[in-house]
This record gives structure tokens, C-alpha cells and sequence, in this order.
């Protein structure tokens, strides 16, 4: 079974791990479109650099979203399935799906996140790829039943909208003194931790209220984004800025580095925005990697921990406190949550658990496919 796998994602370390664990059920030739102001010679070069052979084909946004030199490369590749990971509402989807029913290969559309009421001349996409798409990948129910609204009557798999190398994100005890001494901190201080965008709906402004209330506590931000500058002011006005280390947006290889030195993690969003993924992406990396995690008890993260981590009401600095506070002071309940969400990942996100599924639904289409 020859895939055909289009991904941007693929630029990132951790869809590469997946594609590594799809590797073992299929031959997998991974392709990462050009946007318009990046050199091919120049990505060419840094993408052969990664573990997977990964082709640079073609530029995502030259004329409008078009995926120039696509139909020639799969007469190259003569794959047995195309896989994309793109909006079904948008240009690159729609061309997959025309090219695919060209030369008669079925295409599967992975949608890379939720589907926003599109406006008319992408509704015509959504239209045109629900009604000829030989399947479809959603990482959410509400993705799924907004593909089922929109016309959809083949098979859709649901798959977790993470998967984690549980060998790469692994708790490790030494890591804890590493980052103490990094920090300039004593062994008794808790070490909380978040990952993600710095914007309004993140709700930081409200881990950092709570941190404030919890004494030898020291949190490091790994992030960016439009609410840096009044993130740091708002240390300052609360007096811990000496207790805040804004560390920058870190990439998924630099987190596996940080996380298993941390205490305890929070994600102190909804999980129900734009930066959704990215959220449950830095949950599930920091439970697989031992660390206790702290959350609200609504959207899509309540949902990701499970009853592995603790979910608290959105905005309620009170009750973030004292939960910090207590598990500050209680180790055996910190090894707990570590444990539950350790578990909790190696049972529903690793990569090679996603990767068998998914290669199951390619073979399914596939059959399918070939009996029509």
C-alpha cells in the first residue's frame, strides 16, 4: 500500500513521528508544499536534514492556494491513496480530490482542526470534496458532525486530535535538578509550567493571578503572542516577576527537554478556540512526559485528560490556587496524576496506536475503492 502523504504539519517534529509510526503499515512517501516566500533550495535542504525522506514538491499558495506540479507528481508516484491534511472548505482539498478521481485514486482528507461556517465560495468546496472525497479523518465529534450536515455520506474515522512519541516525551527524574539549576532555584521550589499562545482566550493572566497567591512558587511561560507585553506587565504589577520566566514559544523537541523537569503543567484555557490542536498537543505532551496536569473543566482539554489530571472552572483564580498549592505540597499526589496521565497517553495517543488506525481506515477506503 503506497501513500501519497501531504502535510504542512510535516515541517514539525512531532508529525513527523507519526509518519515514522505509519511507516511500519505502508510505504509512506511524505510531501511538504512551499509556501510562496520560502526558497525551495533552501527548505529542500533543511527538510532532508530530518530522519524521514520527505520531498518538497510543490508551492501551497503560487496561484490562490493551487498546488502547482500535484497532478505530475502522482503520475510520478502512482500512489495507491492520497492522504491530505487540509481544510475540506478550501483549494488544495478540492484539487486533491479532482486529481484523485482523474487517474482513479481514492483521496483522503484529514481535516486539521474544527470547520468554521465557510463563506459562500468555500461552501462550494465543501460541496464539491463531501460529495466526492473517498474518505474523510476528524479529530473531534463536532468536526464529524459538521462533515455529516455538510453532505457527507462515506466512512469518517475519528482520530485523536494528538499523537505523541511516547519514547521522545518521557518523564525523567534527572531532568528536575537540570532545570532547577538552570533556573537558579532551590529543590524545594514547585515548578509550574505552560506551553501555547499567548492570547486573550489562553487565560494566563489568570495562571499568573494564581501563582501569585501560592508561596515557592516559579512558573516558565513557553510561548508568544499578542499578549506578551501585558503578560509581563501584569507580573510586575502583581510583584513575582522574579517567579516568572518567559521562556519564548518553544518547538516540540525543546519542550521534551523541559517538560519532564517540571512540577506540574496548566492549560488553564477552554479548548474551545482557534488554538485548540495546539493546546491538547502541549497536554498530552506534558502527560506523557510524567507531568501532573491542571486544566478547566470544560472544551476539548477536560476532555484530553480524562480523569488523569484535575479540571477546575475557567477563570476561578481562587480555586487554580489553592488546587497549585496543594499538589505543591504533596508529592505522593503529584506521582499520582503523573502516573494516570502517563497511562492515559500510552492508551489513547501514542503514534503507533493512531498510526494503525489510520492505516486500517486507508486500507478500508482502499477496498472500498477497488470494489466500486
Amino acid at each position: 500500500m503506497k501513500v501519497l502523504y501531504i502535510s504542512q504539519s510535516l515541517k514539525s517534529v512531532v508529525a513527523l513521528d507519526l509518519v515514522r509510526a505509519l511507516a511500519d503499515y505502508a510505504d509512506v512517501v511524505p510531501v511538504v508544499p512551499l509556501e510562496h516566500n520560502e526558497a525551495a533550495e533552501t527548505r529542500a535542504g533543511s527538510i532532508a536534514q530530518q530522519p524521514v525522506p520527505i520531498r518538497s514538491a510543490f508551492n501551497l499558495f503560487d496561484t490562490g492556494g493551487w498546488l502547482k506540479g500535484f497532478k505530475s507528481l502522482v503520475g510520478e508516484l502512482s500512489p495507491d491513496l492520497i492522504h491530505i491534511d487540509a481544510s475540506p472548505a478550501g483549494v488544495p482539498a478540492c484539487q486533491a480530490v479532482a486529481v484523485g478521481r482523474r487517474v482513479n485514486r481514492p483521496v483522503i482528507v484529514a481535516v486539521p482542526g474544527e470547520i468554521r461556517a465557510p463563506r459562500l465560495a468555500a461552501r462550494r468546496f465543501l460541496h464539491y470534496v463531501t460529495g466526492r472525497a473517498a474518505g474523510i479523518i476528524c479529530r473531534s465529534e463536532t468536526c464529524r458532525a459538521a462533515i455529516t450536515a455538510g453532505g457527507y455520506a462515506g466512512p469518517v474515522e475519528l482520530v485523536p486530535p494528538v499523537a505523541v512519541n511516547e519514547d521522545r516525551f518521557r518523564p525523567d527524574l534527572s531532568r528536575r535538578q537540570q532545570t532547577r539549576s538552570t533556573l537558579g532555584l532551590s529543590r524545594d521550589v514547585t515548578v509550574i509550567g505552560y506551553a501555547g499562545r499567548l492570547t486573550t482566550g489562553a487565560a494566563t493572566d489568570v495562571l499568573l493571578r494564581a501563582v501569585c497567591r501560592v508561596p515557592g512558587a516559579y512558573l516558565v511561560v513557553m510561548g508568544d503572542g499578542p499578549e506578551l507585553l501585558r503578560l509581563k506587565t501584569l507580573a510586575e504589577s502583581l510583584g513575582i516577576q522574579r517567579r516568572v520566566y518567559f521562556a519564548g514559544a518553544r518547538l516540540s523537541a525543546e519542550r521534551a527537554a523541559w517538560f519532564p523537569g517540571l512540577d506540574l503543567f496548566v492549560a488553564p484555557a477552554t479548548g474551545t478556540g482557534d488554538d485548540t490542536l495546539a493546546e491538547q498537543e502541549a497536554v498530552v505532551q506534558a502527560m506523557s512526559s510524567g507531568v501532573p496536569v491542571v486544566t478547566s473543566d470544560t472544551g476539548a482539554l477536560a476532555a484530553t485528560i480524562g480523569g488523569a489530571g484535575i479540571a477546575l472552572p475557567r477563570g476561578n483564580v481562587e480555586a487554580l490556587s489553592e488546587a497549585l498549592e496543594r499538589l505543591g505540597r504533596s508529592p505522593q499526589d503529584r506521582l499520582r496524576f503523573s502516573q494516570l496521565g502517563r497511562q492515559r497517553v500510552l492508551e489513547n495517543f501514542t503514534c503507533s496506536r493512531v498510526a494503525r488506525r489510520v492505516a486500517a481506515y486507508y486500507r478500508e477506503v482502499i477496498a472500498a475503492q477497488d470494489a466500486s
